[in-house]
């Protein structure tokens, strides 16, 4: 009995998995077929035959590189803490938790308690592990505090319209939740106040006995506590290691991003490569933050509409369906395994 309430919770994530990907495969598939259906002309077809095969070898090579950069970033906050953890250990984390990822809506946040339970494989506790990935998403978001810089450099029609208010907003979330983990860093006591409030209130009371919610508010202060120093360390004793893990990621974005100018160039296409490169940039905010599984939708379209005034018309359809091939279907099969060994890793161990 005890071995199936174990296996409950990762068997219906696994479950909830399989539904975000049909649903997120069948947006993304009908999606495609309509741009291709579109855009696909006889010269379309002569692109494809001239196309070179060394370039899209390096897009998905850059797709594996983005995730082994956000890897060598946990490393290197694991050391900063103390622990253990080697770059490959830190790739099958961020990898096997973006099976995950890849199919949630709002996906660079969904998987965060995904990351914080494989990290305890390596014997991090979980305190720790919040730490590292509490720090590493918020190096992370920072990337794109450039993404205001990229629309004024590429002029993209965007401030004005409903997709410039979602982004002021999102731009927004990024300082709020900056200030808040500064203010965590600084004043934990505010956030224990807090939750001690939220937690023996008179709803609570009627459910639970006073002892009981003062203990257990008791534990959770606890944990902020321990929490608090893993992050005070990290931000105040190691800002080296900070500034190495904020470069990484930084990596993990730039050769993510780098695979759209690369498959161009695999269709021999090589104008205007540093503006696409910017607009994919300000793409990749918006895909990250929508409310689809994996972006399905939001993604194809977007990567329309960045490209449609800069390429030809026929390439559009060929770009798209290498893109996703490269940084979604393809490596959405790859994270599968890793999400599989990860798991049964942590069977063993229980």
């Amino acid at each position: 009995m005890a071995n199936t309430e174990h296996r409950t919770p990762i068997t219906r994530v696994i479950e909830q998995a399989k539904k975000n990907m049909v649903i997120a495969l069948l947006v993304s598939v009908a999606i495609l077929v309509v741009v291709v259906m579109l855009t696909i002309d006889r010269r379309t077809i002569e692109a494809i035959k001239q196309m070179r095969l060394g370039p899209l070898f390096l897009a998905l090579l850059l797709t594996l590189a983005s995730y082994f950069f956000s890897g060598l970033a946990f490393k290197i906050l694991a050391d900063a803490l103390h622990k253990k953890l080697s770059v490959w250990e830190g790739f099958e984390v961020f990898t096997g938790a973006s099976f995950i990822n890849l199919t949630t809506p709002f996906f660079n946040i969904a998987n965060l308690p995904v990351k914080i339970y494989f990290l305890t494989n390596f014997d991090i506790s979980y305190i720790d592990a919040t730490a590292i990935v509490a720090t590493h998403a918020i190096l992370s978001v920072w990337f794109f505090l450039l993404a205001p810089l990229a629309i004024f450099v590429t002029e993209l029609p965007i401030l004005g319209t409903t997709l410039g208010s979602t982004f002021y907003i999102g731009i927004a979330l990024i300082f709020l939740i900056t200030a808040l983990f500064v203010v965590f860093i600084i004043k934990p006591i505010l956030f224990e106040r807090a939750i001690s409030v939220f937690i023996v209130n008179r709803l609570f009371k009627r459910v639970f006995s006073l002892e009981k919610l003062e203990q257990f508010s008791n534990r959770f202060v606890r944990q902020i506590e321990m929490l608090n120093v893993g992050l005070r360390h990290l931000f105040r004793q190691a800002p080296f290691s900070l500034f190495a893990a904020f470069l990484a990621q930084v990596f993990s974005w730039i050769t993510i991003i780098a695979t759209v100018p690369v498959i161009l160039m695999g269709l021999n296409w090589f104008e205007s490569l540093p503006q696409i490169f910017l607009r994919v940039l300000v793409l990749n905010f918006f895909v990250s933050i929508a409310p689809t599984p994996g972006g399905s939708g939001v993604a194809e379209v977007g990567i329309v509409a960045v490209l449609l005034d800069l390429i030809p018309k026929y390439l559009i359809g060929p770009v798209v369906l290498l893109w996703r091939f490269t940084t979604f279907y393809l490596i959405y099969a790859f994270s599968a395994v890793f999400f599989l060994i990860l798991v049964n890793m942590r069977r063993k161990k229980s």
